[in-house]
């Protein structure tokens, strides 16, 4: 069974880098609905049609915005319910509690300019930890900080078998 099946997901930051990998991947995953926000139109309908390549029969819609407008986030909130019947399942928005480290994107590159991003994860590399904390494996989870790049799973495992024995 696909770990997202049924979800609505909201994702901000999907036009490019680890919100586009995210998408793709969370399609994968059998997301029913992503709505998917960004600044840059022409980038977000390319992701849109890379998302309906992979799961031709998810609910995509695609909303140009501005998050830090709160007029944009109105909008976005508004359209994306409207979109899902009044369903948000999973919002991910400015992702502080994951670190995925140093990963080969645009932005990333522009921001480091003298390293070398060919030493950088691809961000289709450390989708695995969103996947994780989008399903309903997650529900347990709360106030924890993940290094995508690292080995959380165990982290978890550790954790859950700790508190069995609690």
């Amino acid at each position: 069974m696909s770990k997202l099946n049924g979800k609505n997901i909201l994702i901000t930051g999907a036009s490019q880098g680890l919100g586009r990998e995210m998408a793709l991947r969370f399609a994968r995953e059998g997301a029913a609905g992503l709505s998917l926000v960004a600044r840059h139109i022409n980038q977000l309908n390319k992701v849109r049609d890379d998302v309906r390549k992979l799961s031709p029969k998810s609910d995509i819609v695609v909303i140009e915005a501005d998050v830090s407008k709160p007029r944009d986030v109105e909008r976005i909130v508004a359209t994306t319910l409207a979109q899902f019947k009044g369903q948000i399942d999973v919002l991910v928005m400015r992702v502080n509690w994951v670190d995925p480290g140093n990963m080969n994107t645009a932005m990333h590159r522009a921001a480091e300019p003298e390293e070398d991003p060919a030493e950088w994860t691809n961000p289709a590399d450390v989708t695995d930890v969103f996947v994780f904390l989008a399903s309903d494996a997650s529900k347990n989870v709360n106030g924890k900080r993940f290094q995508a790049q690292e080995d959380w799973k165990s982290q978890i495992h550790h954790e859950e078998h700790e508190a069995e024995k609690n």
